[in-house]
């Protein structure tokens, strides 16, 4: 029930409320509704600071990539996990579905500012931990 409140919610809103593509950087950091707005003043950066690339996987990621490519007008790099779609602040990074879940969202990259309490508070939560990747809810948080 409240997720479909919360979807309308989003939905009613008028069009270009999420638009940051003009002005400086403050300019661009707007109200979001779902979170009023005054969600700047509770932003925590002491732990993780952005999200540096979000990770889709497909069980072709090739063509995923080429058609985000293509969607986007932005052209496809060759990245360490494969290819990838580069922006000024982070990256959409393309890769094969090998966990059982299928296409979609496999991961964020997260850049953190204090990985030790990131990964010991995630433990406190029963989160698997391997390596810099914290997994909750079957998606990879990757701490870079």
């Amino acid at each position: 029930m409240a997720i479909s409140r919360a979807c309308n919610c989003i939905r009613n809103l008028p069009a270009g409320r999420f638009s940051r593509s003009t002005g400086t950087p403050a300019a661009r950091i707007r109200p979001w509704h779902p979170a009023g707005p005054d969600w700047q003043a509770a932003r925590r950066t002491d732990v993780v600071s952005a999200i540096a690339a979000a990770e889709l996987q497909s069980a072709d990621p090739d063509r995923l990539a080429a058609r985000w490519s293509e969607i986007a007008g932005l052209d496809l790099v060759a990245g360490e996990l494969g290819p990838e779609i580069r922006m000024s602040n982070a990256a959409v990074r393309f890769v094969a579905a090998t966990d059982g879940r299928g296409e979609g969202l496999g991961g964020i990259d997260l850049v953190a500012n204090d990985a030790a309490r990131a990964k010991a508070q995630a433990a406190e939560i029963g989160c698997s931990i391997d390596g810099d990747t914290i997994g909750v809810c079957g998606t990879r948080i990757r701490l870079v």
